[in-house]
């Protein structure tokens, strides 16, 4: 029979976990960034609602970790475009499963039946789709007294996202995420043009600019000058150490 797991040791698994995949950086994903630069960076944007959801260990190279699948049947899509829009799943790291958990800081999580607006990856080798910035890629609703569905989550936060309670910076609808989506996509951001300028200057400064000026060399009459000035200058520190010498035997003498 096997023994139950102790909730020590399960705490201990999942933080040794935790830390023993150094290659997922979790921390970038909290520096408040503008609403709509988290819009332009997410490739799909999708409105819907959550079913079940279920834990279960990755696939391939994957295989080790635990993630979180929830199905979402979606109402519309915002951005970007989906295998199916039946069936679809999406996929967030942590969960428990086989006695073994893993706790995420800052995973979004889902409840069945609740109505969202997620921002996901492109799909896996599974189909699954990963959301995109885990808590700052779910999106819940509020009506507001006139009705309208106001957009509520992380991603709108003014503060941290470890502070909830900091209030909105900005009052945003499902109307006005459409718009944004809208404008983004016809209107792409254009590289900067500090970066289209500092290439070309940076590669020509490599072959133009001059070398540095070689440090000046002294005349034959300078360097004679030079060098009889430290001769002078050692005989001198040569002779007062000597009389030092005689003045400390003379009075020992006496």
């Amino acid at each position: 029979m096997k023994s139950p797991t102790h909730p020590s040791r399960w705490i201990l698994g999942s933080f040794l976990l935790h830390l023993s995949w150094d290659s997922l950086s979790w921390g970038s994903t909290f520096f408040p960034q503008p609403f709509p630069k988290t819009v332009q960076e997410a490739p799909v944007i999708i409105k819907g609602t959550i079913g079940t959801s279920y834990a279960d260990w990755g696939k391939g190279s994957h295989s080790q970790r635990i993630y979180t699948f929830s199905q979402l049947e979606p109402d519309e899509v915002l951005k970007g475009d989906i295998p199916s829009r039946s069936g679809l799943v999406i996929r967030e790291l942590g969960g428990e499963k086989d006695g073994t958990g893993l706790i995420i800081d800052g995973a979004a999580h889902f409840e069945s039946g609740e109505k969202v607006i997620v921002f996901l990856k492109t799909p896996n080798p599974d189909g699954s789709l990963d959301v995109h910035g885990m808590m700052m890629g779910k999106l819940n609703f509020e009506l507001s007294p006139q009705g309208e569905e106001l957009l509520t989550g992380p991603a709108l936060w003014r503060g941290q996202p470890s502070h909830p309670t900091t209030p909105n910076t900005s009052r945003w609808t499902l109307a006005d995420l459409k718009l944004l989506i809208r404008n983004q996509a016809e209107h792409p951001p254009s590289p900067s043009p500090v970066t289209q300028a500092v290439g070309p200057r940076s590669t020509e400064a490599s072959f133009t600019s001059p070398l540095p000026a070689p440090a000046p060399t002294p005349s034959p009459a300078t360097a004679r000058h030079q060098g009889g000035l430290q001769i002078a200058f050692s005989l001198l520190l040569l002779a007062l150490g000597t009389l030092g010498v005689v003045f400390r035997l003379w009075r020992y003498r006496k």
